[in-house]
């Protein structure tokens, strides 16, 4: 039990299996992932896209980017409006994201010497990129 009562130790933690019956044959030959840069290091991502090219046929990645517009805007807009621990937490991402640069680079060495292909787009005022890499 933890302070306020819950017995957490009555979680199932069993993981959902998906048999894929209800996807279309696209669905099933893509992944997405939502880049949390804080907790990949450049060697981590270069794996992390080998090990996709392994199940699927197309991967999209989505980062945030370091530059001072992105971090601005959050700076001004959003972190006074929310908790300040999510204030801070979302300065750390932009700090610890990659540029559209270092993206590319640790996208193309990832794939070097494979037969994979990848369009790299950095969206208005730097607030995302994305990757999109077809194996």
């Amino acid at each position: 039990m933890n302070g306020r009562g819950a017995n957490l130790r009555e979680r199932s933690w069993e993981p959902e299996i998906l048999d894929g019956a209800d996807l279309d044959e696209d669905a099933r030959e893509r992944c997405f992932a939502d880049l949390a840069r804080v907790h990949l290091s450049t060697e981590e991502l270069a794996g992390l896209i080998r090990n996709v090219g392994h199940s699927c046929r197309r991967f999209l990645i989505l980062d945030a980017v370091r530059h001072w517009i992105p971090h601005l805007l959050f700076r001004s807009f959003i972190a006074p409006l929310v908790n300040p621990i999510n204030a801070h937490d979302g300065v750390l991402s932009l700090e610890r994201a990659f540029t559209p640069p270092e993206l590319r680079r640790a996208v193309a060495d990832a794939l070097d010497g494979s037969p994979a292909r990848f369009r790299h787009a950095v969206a208005p005022l730097y607030i995302r990129q994305i990757v999109d890499i077809r194996y």
